[in-house]
């Protein structure tokens, strides 16, 4: 079996290269066209305060848009945007996905992740096309599963699916550029922050505590005072007392 790592290496490979079978349906203005859309997409996401990845579904026989996603992982890990593309196109299509996927094609503008090109696979999507590779995406420091979609579709023995990469990569990988440059500005931003102020009612509450305890301190020392008074005068009465009876 010594055999099989290096073959499943050399699928990989030529998957990344040509893809695993046929070239998708799309002509290459319709890859732009739709590309480009999955990019307004990803834009559209991050101005909603997500990160920069779009996905779409396209039915390139009528060079049409079936579905669109967007990321949302900011509140949900599962919610990246072709699991968005893919639930999108369950609710619209009338018939079940794996009854119509074989003919679509799933664009987005980042290499799926392992969990994405895992869903990818089981629906059996006829092709993929990416923009940014995650290897890319990892060279700029950000956190990614690096397990290339390749090895994932050469895993997949129940559909074949091409896949290809690096569509209007000049266009898209300028998304995670910018990402990972806002990243570290909010890094260096906190670290740059001095430490948090008391509260300023807290620390109200603090003095009025402390000028409270005062107050009783100050009231007990008096308490104090006026026993020892009443003693002295009580003792000074007596005295009188008995010099008045020695007379």
């Amino acid at each position: 079996m010594g055999w099989l790592l290096p073959l499943l290496q050399l699928m990989v490979l030529l998957q990344l290269m040509v893809g695993v079978h046929a070239a998708p349906l799309s002509n290459a203005t319709m890859q732009a066209r739709f590309m480009r859309r999955a990019i307004e997409l990803a834009l559209e996401g991050e101005a909603a305060g997500n990160d920069p990845y779009g996905a779409l579904i396209a039915d390139p026989t009528r060079g049409a848009i079936v579905a669109e996603g967007s990321n949302h992982a900011t509140h949900n890990p599962i919610w990246h945007g072709e699991m968005s593309a893919i639930a999108n196109l369950s609710a619209l299509s009338a018939a079940s996905v794996y009854a119509v996927a074989g003919e679509l094609e799933l664009y987005t503008t980042a290499e799926p992740c392992p969990m994405c090109m895992a869903a990818i696979g089981w629906s059996g999507f006829g092709a993929v096309l990416f923009g940014t590779s995650i290897p890319f995406i990892i060279g700029q420091g950000q956190a990614q599963i690096n397990v290339r979609a390749a090895e994932i579709a050469a895993r997949t023995p129940m559909h074949n699916i091409t896949l290809v990469g690096g569509v209007l990569a000049n266009e898209t990988n300028p998304l995670y550029v910018k990402q990972a440059a806002a990243a570290r500005r909010r890094a260096q931003g906190r670290a740059a922050e001095p430490p948090a102020a008391a509260d300023e009612g807290e620390t109200h509450g603090h003095a009025a505590h402390g000028r409270a305890r005062h107050g009783r301190a100050s009231h007990t020392h008096g308490k104090d005072e006026a026993v020892q008074l009443q003693a002295r005068l009580g003792s000074v009465l007596q005295e009188v007392a008995a010099a008045s009876s020695a007379q």
